[in-house]
């Protein structure tokens, strides 16, 4: 019989092969499990870096959006406020140098206190200035009989006469002109313009407003994240206001040599979608395209009428920016790719999760306290911790500083002498904290106004909140957060104390820059009649009594903004309608640049010592007649007591001759 033999060294030959294989096959298998894992992350990673990118893109239109709308309504807030104000309507009615005066000057200060108007202009039906203010190198100027310009020839002029009462005019966003050239260095501007009426709803002429635009410029250049431009901002035609380059600007301003620089040029893929729709995003082969289109503002019921409706703004991402945003997360990706890769790492993938695992754990928790470390170092508040007999377990160096302690010395010390001064005064703290936890307060905590006692052994008023410290249902101890209120009590004091200065004998009246009554005290109601609810957020020139002239106001508010105040006397109006004098002392409020925010107004009702002095004047005129009398014959005795009774009488007292004869 036959007897097959077979080689052991060939089975062990094939048993390494098939473990090879084996082992090669789960190499295999787990770096294709790896690359899809990292794979997939990376995708993860950058679908939600371009989501970011993209709604951070939205959102930054959005803001620009929001604050070009904001400046735009104060725009037209403030062209409704110069239309109905009291000054021009008192122009339009009696048209008189007097008038025209005052409200040159009252337009000179409103453009002064805003300085974002170039211009501000009143023309009349045929086309003239009658008034105008320029503001140029920070400064307000009434333009001059003799400088005052014809403009019946501009669009603005033609536009705005056939408007109606509450229509205005915007005229395109443009650069300013003089004398049919562009200013140089160029001056982006939008001029606004209503029609003006008088008392009887005759139309007496426009009122124009030269807005300096370059603020709205400036929304969208602080909105280029520090970047190259990529926010742009283009008017209804697709002109570059603000383009890439300032090159490509103001085409439509200079055709020939600007003309074809329009985003429509540039990409006509992409402009229809833009100019069609109001808001969007575009993501294409060029790029990322956010874009949203900002109408004039609709917060009022005028018709706008005569310009192009809206302005888009478009952040432009391109490729080539996308890819430096993604590029450090490629790298990455890749990277760890080929750490993976690596069949050292594959062999103690185990090893190396657990100890990156432990590792992880101990910078966590290394991260953890250097956090809660750098927080209580950080805290403008003293924290401190005591455990439950009391002591201090911990401090952070502010607290330290305002006891006069280092911060190692306070721990160990009991906290009764830095809460009590006296270890034998007062509960222990921890007691409270604990009392508070045990069904008192359910909120763990509670807020305590006291004295702090420092190492010195002076001390300071403090507000406190002692929290406790539990480990599970167990209280370990209390953490004390307090804060040294002895400035806030101060500013208390000198609050309460300017209160009761603030009701004195004399009147009151403080008001914003334009005049608008924010404050008055109890004084005033008694001098004028009038309530605080009857003059709060109205205008103070309703207490005017008329007997001052229009020159009179414009040396006195000349004084006011030259020198900081004014002193004299004036007649004003009570409530009734009855004239009084009075003493009255203007001072300028300003803030730390020296620009005017308020005007404090202190008035003193002065009729009884005028009439004092008339009724002194007269006594001494009499008194100077019976003198001369005296000085006569003596045949005139008669007539001389006479008159000393009867200035007895006057003077109050009883006769002194009962006859004279």
């Amino acid at each position: 019989m036959g007897v097959a033999v077979f080689p052991t060294g060939l089975l062990r030959l094939d048993s390494e092969k098939s473990r090879s294989l084996l082992s090669l096959m789960v190499l295999v298998l787990l770096l294709s499990l790896v690359y899809g894992v990292i794979s997939w992350v990376y995708i993860a990673e950058r679908n939600a870096a371009i989501h970011l990118f993209k709604q951070s893109a939205a959102d930054r239109v959005e803001m620009v959006g929001m604050r070009f709308m904001a400046d735009l309504d104060e725009v037209l807030r403030d062209i409704w406020f110069l239309a109905g104000h009291d000054d021009l309507k008192q122009y339009l009615q009696d048209s008189d140098q007097k008038t025209l005066d005052q409200l040159n000057e009252s337009w000179r200060f409103f453009s002064q206190t805003h300085r974002i108007y170039d211009q501000i202009r009143l023309i009349d039906l045929y086309g003239g200035e009658v008034a105008r203010i320029d503001y140029a190198h920070g400064a307000a100027i009434i333009a001059g009989q003799e400088k005052l310009q014809y403009k019946g020839n501009r669009d603005y002029v033609a536009r705005t006469l056939p408007l109606e009462q509450n229509e205005i005019y915007v005229s395109r966003f443009d650069l300013n002109q003089e004398y049919g050239e562009v200013e140089e260095p160029f001056k982006p501007m939008l001029r606004i313009a209503t029609p003006v009426f008088d008392d009887d709803g005759n139309k007496r002429g426009i009122l124009v407003l030269n807005y300096l635009a370059d603020r709205l410029l400036r929304e969208v250049q602080e909105a280029d994240e520090g970047i190259d431009r990529q926010v742009l901002l283009l008017n209804q035609p697709g002109y570059y206001l603000r383009g890439f380059k300032s090159t490509d600007e103001w085409g439509f301003m200079f055709p020939e040599e600007r003309g074809h620089k329009t985003f429509s040029h540039d990409y006509p893929q992409i402009w229809p979608e833009i100019s069609e729709n109001r808001h969007g995003q575009i993501d294409s082969d060029l790029g990322v395209f956010t874009y949203t289109h900002i109408s004039f503002p609709a917060s009022f019921s005028a018709e706008q009428t005569g310009f192009q409706r809206d302005w888009i703004v478009v952040d432009v991402a391109s490729p080539e920016m996308l890819q430096v945003k993604l590029a450090s997360r490629q790298k990455n990706a890749l990277l760890f790719a080929g750490i993976v890769t690596s069949i050292f790492l594959i062999v103690f993938l185990l090893l190396e999760r657990v100890r990156r695992q432990r590792f992880a754990m101990h910078q966590a928790l290394r991260v953890s306290e250097e956090r809660t470390r750098l927080l209580l170092e950080s805290a403008g508040e003293g924290i401190f911790g005591v455990d439950l007999e009391g002591d201090i377990s911990f401090a952070n160096s502010t607290a330290a500083r305002m006891f006069g302690y280092q911060a190692d010395e306070l721990i160990g010390k009991s906290s009764r002498i830095l809460l009590y001064g006296d270890d034998h005064i007062g509960c222990h703290l921890i007691e409270a904290c604990r009392a508070q936890l045990t069904g008192i307060d359910s909120k763990g905590h509670f807020m305590d106004t006291r004295l702090l006692w420092r190492r010195d052994g002076s001390s300071f008023p403090a507000e406190f909140i002692c929290t406790s410290m539990k480990k599970g249902d167990d209280v370990i101890g209390a953490v004390v957060t307090f804060t040294d209120i002895t400035e806030r009590e101060r500013v208390e004091e000198e609050l309460r104390l300017a209160a009761k200065t603030f009701e004195i004998d004399d009147a009151i009246i403080i008001t914003d820059k334009q005049m608008v009554i924010l404050r008055v005290n109890s004084a005033f109601t008694q001098m004028t009649g009038y309530s605080p609810k009857e003059v709060m957020g109205k205008n103070a020139r309703m207490l005017k009594s008329g007997q001052q002239s229009a020159d009179f106001y414009n040396r006195m508010w000349r004084d006011v903004l030259k020198d900081g105040s004014w002193q004299g006397e004036i007649w004003s109006r009570h409530k009734s309608g009855r004239l009084y004098p009075e003493s009255m002392t203007i001072t300028a409020v300003k803030d730390t640049n020296g620009d005017i925010t308020h005007f404090v107004a202190i008035k003193r009702d002065i009729t009884e010592r005028i009439q004092f002095n008339e009724k002194l004047t007269k006594s001494m005129q009499e008194l100077e007649r019976i003198n001369r009398l005296m000085s006569g014959r003596e045949g005139r005795v008669i007539e001389l007591k006479r008159e000393v009774n009867k200035l007895r009488v006057q003077l109050g007292q009883s006769v002194r001759y009962e006859s004279v004869e």
